[in-house]
């Protein structure tokens, strides 16, 4: 499943939606990021997910209009 070029936008918005619910759950689903990790790592396209995700949730969380304690940050 090729990423066509007009769907790229879609997944980056899914990827920063998701990496804030990462965030946002972390307390609650210690394991998501590891849950997550296993279930996109089974072919390229699924691993650029997991990359973006974790990308942005290094940019995210340094994001200071996501209202988040600042211990989570």
């Amino acid at each position: 499943m090729a990423l066509e070029e007009n769907s790229r936008p879609q997944l980056h918005s899914l990827c920063t939606a998701m990496a804030i619910l990462i965030i946002h759950i972390n307390e609650s689903w210690p394991t998501f990021v590891q849950d997550i990790s296993t279930e996109l790592s089974g072919s390229v396209e699924h691993a650029t997910c997991l990359l973006l995700i974790l990308k942005y949730m290094a940019t995210e969380s340094d994001n200071n209009s996501i209202v988040i304690e600042d211990s989570i940050r």
